[in-house]
């Protein structure tokens, strides 16, 4: 695969808003198509791969519309939710963690200050 086919491909990923297996199995027959024509075509300029598959924006807008609105809206959504979970879970962590090495160092100062220093006396009779 040439890089610009590579390009093209990154260009139309970048317009998908979720990335599931029915958008992965899209774009491996796509990239299969775009390769084809790179060596076919033997392509110089991304142009001339526009001009086969059309912009990357109206390639995904194509598949998009193809999709059913209420499985499309659903995984937003999923993946909305799970964006926020995760970074709740690391809020929480960062607090965790914070409020433990606090802690950690006060009690190092405490132990720090409560240290007892030993002095050796001899007693001569």
């Amino acid at each position: 695969m040439t890089k610009l086919c590579k390009q093209y491909l990154a260009d139309v990923k970048a317009f998908f808003p979720i990335m599931g297996k029915p958008e992965r199995t899209y774009l491996a027959k796509l990239a299969e198509n775009v390769d084809d024509y790179c060596i076919e075509e033997k392509t110089t300029t991304i142009e001339e791969i526009y001009d086969g598959f059309g912009h990357p924006s109206e390639v995904a807008s194509t598949y998009l519309t193809s999709v059913d609105t209420s499985y499309l809206i659903k995984r937003i959504q999923m993946t909305k939710w799970i964006r926020r979970g995760i970074i709740a879970l690391l809020v929480t962590a960062l607090i965790g963690v914070s409020i433990y090495g606090i802690n950690t160092y006060k009690t190092y100062k405490l132990l720090e200050q409560e240290q007892i220093f030993f002095d050796e006396t001899e007693i001569i009779d």
